[in-house]
């Protein structure tokens, strides 16, 4: 749709997916290292119960305030 728009009026401008183009650019900008670790520590509370209940006691008294 965005090639047809271009070739009916060759003057517009047309940008594709805002989310698209910011997801790519966090690609870019994050250090892969940084993405591991924060992969890492999502895994942990998903994986653990007591500690992902604690979290979300923690994440909801914080809410509340």
């Amino acid at each position: 749709m965005r090639r047809e728009l271009k070739e009916v009026n060759p003057d517009r401008v047309v940008y594709g997916c805002s989310s698209h183009l910011q997801n790519l650019f966090g690609d870019d900008l994050t250090p892969t290292e940084i993405t591991k670790q924060v992969v890492e520590v999502d895994k942990y509370f998903r994986n653990h119960h007591r500690a992902s209940a604690l979290l979300g006691e923690y994440s909801s008294q914080g809410a509340a305030r």
